[in-house]
């Protein structure tokens, strides 16, 4: 049976992957508060020469443009891959073939990560079944998952040859193209 990399290996990641999300948001606030200051320093600075407050206001604006310039940029650089929508049959089956050909295989199960892929871990044929949010990722890439019930399962696209091996040993049926 395949039990996927060592588990401590999956912690020191997901611990990467959030620190760097506390260190990002940590800089972002530095960031948004250096401006403010800069702008009412600058602010003060300029009304005490008796310049134009349009030249105030036009130094504002800029700023708030390209703050809203790069956090556009930084979502855009997420957009969401396409899915597959699928309709699972054996759904173990299918958690188990995703898991072994992820390189780093991840599986959360309603939000908590499962690290027993065994018959009597959570990753069963009923464990599935009944769980509310399912996924199963490459790292931090998803691969499969659903969300309220396994009929609603969907495979990225890039993970094509995943859905039409599953459709092949009949564990899938592929309900439509890729959107």
């Amino acid at each position: 049976m395949f039990a996927g990399p060592a588990p401590n290996t999956r912690l020191k990641l997901a611990a990467s992957a959030s620190m760097k999300r506390v260190v990002y948001w940590i800089a972002a606030t530095l960031l948004i508060v250096a401006l403010l200051a800069l702008i009412f320093t600058g602010a003060n600075a300029i009304a005490e020469q008796n310049r134009p407050i349009w030249i105030i206001w036009g130094g504002v604006i800029v700023l708030v443009g390209a703050l809203l310039w790069w956090v556009g940029r930084r979502k855009s650089a997420r957009i969401r891959e396409k899915w597959i929508p699928v309709r699972p049959k054996n759904y173990r089956r299918i958690a188990l073939y995703a898991i072994q050909h992820a390189g780093n295989p991840v599986v959360l199960m309603n939000g908590r990560q499962i690290n027993d892929f065994s018959e009597s871990g959570p990753v069963t044929q009923k464990g599935i079944h009944r769980c509310q949010d399912f996924e199963i990722r490459d790292g931090v890439v998803p691969i499969l998952g659903f969300h309220d019930h396994p009929d609603e399962m969907w495979i990225v696209e890039s993970r094509r040859q995943l859905a039409d091996h599953c459709a092949a040993q009949r564990w899938l049926k592929i309900q439509g193209r890729a959107s």
